[in-house]
């Protein structure tokens, strides 16, 4: 018994394809800008935190040496025999906290950058997976699904046959035994 398609309807194939095809896009988009987030970070860290904490550094260890050559300064132009320097002393402490707190978020933000190297590495490995399937496997399946489309169709456009004859159902048998006309044996072989 012959099983047909009864294939009448192709919306429901076309808005799988396009559904994949606009998820295709959408991830693709996605994990671009999740990979230039973590690039952006990277270089935000490098660039601007570091560069920013270098340079405070760099700075506030020049205010602790102007701090400690007001505060000798200041020792030196008294006249007592125990200067009073308080207030040069205050600056010069506090001149050295801000230094100390420059030089832990650099160190700090030095850190921050191995780790999210190593974050940014696990992270990459864990979208492999997706990646391959929105690069490779998804397109796969919008091609096979343009194949199917394409039979189908073919398929859709042979003329059924007309006549009395049931479809799928070949030529009657001939009884006899005598070949039929263009058989191998020539036409019209006895």
């Amino acid at each position: 018994m012959a099983i047909g398609a009864n294939v009448a309807d192709f919306d429901a194939l076309r808005a799988a394809r396009a559904a994949f095809i606009e998820f295709v896009e959408d991830a693709a988009l996605s994990l671009t800008e999740a990979h230039a987030d973590v690039t952006k970070t990277r270089a935000w860290l490098q660039y601007d935190r570091v560069g920013h904490w270098q340079h405070a550094v760099k700075k506030r260890h020049e205010k602790v040496q102007q701090a400690k050559s007001e505060l000798v300064r200041a020792q030196l132009q008294s006249r007592d025999e125990r200067p009073s320097c308080v207030l040069e002393r205050k600056a010069l402490v506090k001149a050295q906290e801000a230094l100390a707190e420059a030089e832990g978020k650099l160190v700090a933000c030095r850190r921050s950058m191995v780790l999210l190297d190593r974050e940014g590495l696990l992270f990459k490995a864990a979208l492999s997976g997706f990646s391959t399937t929105v690069e490779v496997d998804l397109p796969r399946v919008v091609a096979h699904i343009d194949r199917l489309m394409e039979t189908l169709e073919k398929y859709v456009s042979i003329a059924a046959p007309r006549g009395g004859a049931s479809a799928g159902a070949g030529p009657a048998p001939r009884s006899g035994g005598t070949p039929a006309a263009g058989s191998d044996r020539g036409e019209g072989a006895p």
